[in-house]
């Protein structure tokens, strides 16, 4: 399953575009502030998760490199608490090993519930309140559904080997629908063949991505696989979606080993505000915008931070018995 990372810096040195100015301080006066960050998956076929979060407090350092503090500024004792439509879901703090071990020891403090997930397109809220009274809080909405589409409608499953009109394009379009949004979401494409090789008397299963086409370079032509988009639609050419069949054996001669019978589209979409809060780390959300240095992206009330949730689409495709067999493959 394709995994996007997402990460929010907590820092606490805010850098800010200025002009050439004499006695220019890239330090801004750091506010006493708090930092909360939740990330909640929703996909279909799954109705519960263990959701986490992770509390913690600006803090500042002499100088200019935040690497330098040693003091973990995580937060305990904290009520945070969930809320879809009808019920609610207190988090618990708890320990889990720190991947930043080297400045705050083995063990990372954050909190964490087990929860039923979202249904596309509910409202879901979280708050938080503090040790010292103050009280975070975010709303979101789950992403919907998406219903995706293909431009061509293959009776027995996807094949590139068919008679096209003179001047029909030979590629494969997958557009999705849902709801209208009034902000742009980011979407993270991905178009995968499934495959088991026999190995012994073991069949092992493989993915093999498709990209959506082959641009010319120097040497050879480079595999161009799908970006992050706000587009609804994704175009296939029919001359990758071959390259990436015959790449499933490259260099095996043992064709017959190889079972090939399905693709899936896998879909992930951001809500509104990580879809704000990725355009503001990676750029913008539409091509007339320019980009400048400004502080990242925040829907915490009270704080700053980033609460947010993302949905995965899976839509399953067949493949073709006599395009299967053409590789060599065996259907199945």
């Amino acid at each position: 399953m394709m995994r996007t990372g997402i990460m929010l810096l907590i820092g606490s040195v805010l850098l800010l575009s200025a002009g050439c100015e004499d006695n220019f301080n890239p330090k801004v006066p750091v506010r006493d502030e708090y930092v909360l960050q939740c990330f909640i998956e929703a996909q279909a076929g799954r109705s519960s998760s263990t959701v986490i979060a992770l509390l913690a407090r600006v803090y500042d350092v002499d100088g200019f490199d935040p690497s330098v503090n040693t003091t973990d500024p995580s937060v305990a004792g904290a009520a945070l608490t969930l809320r879809l439509f009808g019920p609610s879901y207190l988090m618990k703090d708890t320990l889990r090993f720190n991947p930043d071990s080297l400045r705050y020891g083995s063990k990372q403090l954050y909190y964490r519930v087990r929860m039923s997930l979202p249904a596309p397109a509910d409202p879901i809220s979280i708050s938080a309140r503090l040790p010292d009274g103050r009280i975070l809080s975010a709303q979101t909405v789950a992403p919907p559904v998406r219903v995706v589409t293909p431009s061509i409608d293959f009776p027995n499953g996807i094949t590139t080997k068919m008679n096209s009109p003179p001047g029909t394009p030979r590629s494969l379009t997958l557009s999705w629908g849902g709801d209208a949004v009034v902000d742009p979401h980011v979407f993270f494409p991905q178009l995968l063949i499934y495959y088991t090789k026999m190995e012994d008397t073991m069949e092992v299963p493989g993915t093999m991505a498709v990209p959506l086409r082959y641009v010319a370079g120097t040497n050879e032509p480079t595999a161009f696989f799908p970006p992050y988009t706000m587009e609804n639609s994704l175009t296939f050419d029919f001359d990758a979606i071959d390259s990436a069949m015959a790449n499933i054996s490259a260099g095996d001669p043992q064709k017959y080993k190889y079972g090939v019978h399905a693709a899936s589209f896998i879909l992930m979409e951001y809500d509104t505000p990580l879809s704000k809060y990725y355009s503001s780390v990676h750029g913008s959300l539409d091509q007339f915008s320019i980009r400048v240095d400004q502080l990242v992206y925040s829907n915490i009330g009270g704080g700053i931070g980033i609460f947010g949730t993302y949905f995965v689409n899976q839509s399953k495709f067949f493949l073709d018995w006599g395009y299967v067999r053409s590789f060599g493959y065996n259907y199945r």
